[in-house]
């Protein structure tokens, strides 16, 4: 697919479920949060009111979820049943934290688990929580602009001492881009538990958990996914879902909850896919409308996501480039570039004010202004964004 049709189809997707972006307002805020497709925001108020109405039917439980997680598993490579559903990226983690901690006292001598300065809280404080069971967080320094050193991380793994790698696909505050692949093929290789946050990935640059030899994958979906709060999902490798429990074992994560008229028969049948790791009740509306984000950007293709994104970025990355009081903070080599785009202009509290006086939404973080664009983004927004860019000297 060239870009341009990468573009089309992305135009067509925004005009179909985004009329209610105003116009004079630029939205380029994704790695923050994502606005409800108008389809979702529709399901959404529809089973509330039905609920409101006393109108709910089976349909409105039993269907829901192996709906989420079968969009789940479509946008990551996975199956569905390697899928489970949580509130966020943190419950996902501590999923991985947890397995980790069952092979450390399953005669998994190894104490190292290896980080990145810089990571989001979410992928370091469930970590750290094994260390008075034995284990030992190493954070790796970063570089000069706050991005890892990919040297330092593979070097890291060469330690026979290591039992995790835990690591963002994509950074938040510089959108560093990890070389998942090759990373994960050295974790495989040496049997060290691949940990992926994946919040800043999923949904706009193409991952397959196989290929990159993830064992755990987890995201919330309130960003790139466009869904709501409270969304999420985690990928478990079939083969852990099998050998180890959750910690805190949900009353859906046993077969015997299939059944309600056996529902206190209290029989221990965990079940042998990633359900067993999923927390109990979930918000069925709320992941209505993830299957429905899902769904929209699962047909709409991450590779033509990922197309469009570059597209869009690249006249502000030229634009930083031609300045010489404007520094990129972002990776911009094909190897490690994200939708995350990172500018540090010489007054940033001063554009970051203009900007927000001409209703672009975006962020501060660690120093630079942060621009996110996703699917529903035109090339006529980043047009203007460079224009008020262009006056800010």
């Amino acid at each position: 697919m060239s870009p341009a049709e990468a573009s089309a189809r992305c135009g067509q997707a925004r005009a179909a479920e985004y009329p209610q972006l105003e116009a004079g307002r630029i939205f380029l805020n994704a790695a923050s949060y994502g606005p409800l497709p108008a389809s979702s925001l529709a399901a959404l108020a529809e089973y509330q009111a039905r609920r409101a109405a006393a109108r709910l039917g089976p349909d409105d439980f039993g269907a829901v979820l192996p709906a989420a997680r079968a969009e789940a598993a479509r946008l990551v490579g996975a199956d569905p049943d390697e899928i489970a559903l949580v509130p966020n990226t943190n419950v996902g983690v501590n999923i991985a934290a947890s397995i980790a901690r069952q092979r450390h006292q399953d005669r998994d001598f190894r104490h190292t688990i290896v980080v990145s300065a810089g990571e989001f809280p979410a992928n370091v404080y469930p970590w750290l929580a094994l260390e008075p069971l034995g284990m030992r967080v190493r954070i790796l320094p970063t570089d000069e602009l706050g991005r890892p050193r990919e040297d330092a991380l593979f070097r890291a793994l060469e330690d026979d001492d290591v039992a995790v790698l835990a690591l963002s696909a994509v950074q938040f505050a510089s959108g560093w881009r990890a070389p998942i692949e090759r990373l994960g093929e050295l974790c495989r290789a040496r049997d060290i538990l691949f940990a992926i946050d994946g919040i800043q990935a999923a949904g706009v640059i193409p991952v397959d958990v196989r290929a990159a030899h993830i064992d755990v994958f987890a995201t919330g979906a309130q960003k790139w996914l466009c869904s709501p709060f409270a969304t999420g999902f985690a990928y478990v490798r079939r083969d852990f879902c099998r050998a180890y429990e959750p910690e805190q074992p949900g009353w859906l994560s046993f077969g015997a909850a299939a059944d309600f008229n056996r529902l206190c028969s209290y029989d221990y049948d965990l079940y042998e896919d990633a359900r067993r790791f999923e927390v109990g009740t979930l918000a069925y509306p709320e992941f209505i409308a993830m299957s429905g984000a899902l769904r929209l950007i699962n047909d709409i293709g991450v590779a033509a996501v990922w197309q469009h994104v570059r597209a869009l970025l690249q006249p502000l990355l030229d634009w930083a480039r031609s300045r010489d009081d404007v520094m990129v903070t972002s990776a911009t080599g094909e190897a490690h570039r994200s939708g995350i785009l990172c500018l540090r202009p010489r007054d940033v509290a001063g554009t970051y004010e203009a900007l927000a006086g001409a209703h672009v939404t975006c962020a501060l973080r660690e120093g630079a202004i942060r621009l996110a664009p996703h699917f529903y983004n035109t090339a006529a927004e980043i047009a203007a964004v460079l224009e008020i860019l262009d006056r800010c000297r």
